[in-house]
């Protein structure tokens, strides 16, 4: 307890990593459930088991953001679709113009529609990137896990001090 902040030392020695590099299979169940070997794992900690691997994590993250825009066109297309029924009925009955309402039902529907194939591929890009590394990791190739990496790094080292630990990242 009497050391200050100076007299800590930061060595660098032989670096393991944080996240254990998983030689398990990697799937992925009901589109948003992930799973390595039979133990459920959440999209973060999959991200970090494949980080070692660019172009699977590529697939993952392309895959996410299609799931994210599913669901953004997925709400707001039957929406639009909702109120341009409305709009047009209400005009048809009133003897108004029913041509815009009769623009926002096509425009719902084509937003619903491309939700639906977005949501389906989202799904078939994460089962290919997991196929990927699964394919990897059967091949015996543990991708890239140098310090130069995005990975997370613990060393610990022997110092004058005592011990000392450095993150790197």
């Amino acid at each position: 307890f009497g050391q200050t902040a100076d007299s800590v030392q930061i060595s660098v020695s032989e670096q393991t990593p944080l996240i254990e590099q998983s030689t398990g299979e990697l799937t992925i169940k009901g589109n948003r459930r992930y799973y390595i070997d039979q133990t459920q794992i959440t999209r973060d900690e999959a991200l970090a088991i494949v980080a070692p691997y660019p172009d699977v994590v590529k697939l993952m993250k392309r895959g996410v953001t299609m799931k994210r825009v599913a669901i953004g066109f997925g709400i707001s297309g039957p929406l639009i679709t909702y109120v341009g029924f409305i709009g047009v009925i209400f005009s048809a009955l009133g003897g108004g113009q029913t041509t815009p309402y009769a623009v926002m039902l096509g425009v719902g529907g084509a937003m619903t529609y491309t939700a639906i194939g977005l949501a389906i591929g989202s799904g078939g890009s994460r089962r290919k990137a997991m196929r990927l590394y699964n394919g990897y990791i059967d091949s015996g190739d543990y991708g890239d896990l140098s310090p130069n990496h995005n990975t997370v790094y613990l060393s610990l080292a022997p110092t004058s001090g005592g011990l000392s630990l450095q993150l790197t990242f």
